[in-house]
């Protein structure tokens, strides 16, 4: 079931009327969606939720909540999704993942990434990747460590005998780097070019472009990776900094980019601002992280936090001069092009 705060508005409508419809395509793949059940979460260690802001922005998402919202935001549009799971320290990643693969088993849902425990054996992954014929695989740093944003290398949590096993069935991986410089870190680039060239056969998408959702943070990472930005696939989930669109939209390869919602984090009506190097979000609903920055007047001006991110996207492919082959491209036509190689092992 959908949040009690979920509604789509006149104001939302006027939006989406406006500014987006007229220019989206008819049709949606999301390259960057969670889906769970609630009762995964069950054992969640109660500080996760504590300390991650985005943690406290959902209980769960299922695959009809997810189509529920869906027709809720893009009325009548083609709209799928490549399916990733909910986790964090104490959570089931076991049922997670067969949830994901019985609706893939099912035809529900297209695509769908297993969530990696580093701790599993090579067997155990691969058996559950190939048995489950997901498209890849999603390692995350806090099922390392048990923190987000940890100072860990990358091959702690995604170790060099899975990359092995993915690049065997040339499989996806999205990849959320570890460390608190993000994509500004350089043994986080250094650790990217090393996984791109040592193991070619598999379609690795930075998720959250590098996670960088400031000006100061992707600058940096694109020239830490040099000529190897336009090598690099790179997924939009939660960036939609107007600076940062901008920068991409000039550096990367158009075609290797992909829109991401990360929902069920943004179900929310608001916005962001930024300053060179940091974000703050501003939210309509009641978080433990919303400050209420602004009055209750501006607030219910607000609009859906994803119209406001393809309002963005949709604002720099324009000012890039180009039109709707981009956004065909980046919203639709990328994604199912890598991720069809990765589900037929090409």
């Amino acid at each position: 079931m959908l949040p009690s705060y979920v509604e789509r508005t006149r104001v939302d409508a006027a939006f989406y009327d406006a500014y987006l419809r007229p220019r989206m395509p008819d049709r949606l793949l999301d390259a960057h969606q969670h889906l769970c059940k609630r009762e995964f979460l069950k054992g969640l260690d109660p500080n996760v939720r504590k300390a991650d802001w985005a943690a406290q922005c959902y209980d769960e998402m299922t695959l009809e909540d997810s189509e529920a919202f869906a027709e809720l935001l893009f009325p009548g549009i083609s709209f799928s999704r490549n399916a990733l799971t909910v986790v964090g320290k104490g959570s089931d990643l076991l049922a997670a993942n067969a949830y994901l693969a019985e609706l893939l088993r099912q035809g529900k849902v297209p695509y769908a990434m297993m969530t990696l425990d580093p701790r599993w054996s090579d067997g155990e992954a691969e058996k559950m990747l190939v048995e489950g014929n997901f498209t890849g695989m999603k390692p995350y740093p806090d099922l390392a460590t048990g923190q987000k944003a940890s100072e860990i290398s990358i091959f702690e949590c995604m170790p060099h005998s899975k990359l092995q096993i993915l690049n065997k069935h040339k499989k996806a991986m999205t990849l959320h780097i570890p460390r608190a410089g993000r994509l500004a870190d350089s043994r986080n680039t250094d650790e990217i070019k090393r996984i791109h060239d040592q193991y070619p056969d598999i379609k690795m998408i930075v998720a959250h472009f590098g996670r960088c959702y400031a000006v100061d943070t992707f600058e940096t990472g694109l020239e830490l990776l040099g000529d190897y930005t336009k090598e690099l696939t790179f997924d939009l989930a939660a960036v939609l900094n107007p600076d940062v669109l901008d920068m991409a939209l000039q550096a990367m390869d158009h075609e290797k980019i992909l829109w991401g919602t990360d929902l069920p984090v943004f179900m929310w009506h608001g916005r962001r601002r930024w300053t060179r190097n940091q974000y703050f979000n501003l939210a309509r609903e009641d978080f433990p992280w919303n400050r209420h920055e602004e009055d209750p007047e501006t607030e219910a001006g607000y609009t859906f936090f994803l119209y406001e991110q393809m309002r963005n996207i949709l604002d720099a492919i324009e000012r890039a001069g180009e039109g709707r082959r981009l956004a065909n491209a980046i919203f639709y036509q990328n994604a199912t092009r890598i991720l069809e190689q990765a589900r037929k092992g090409e």
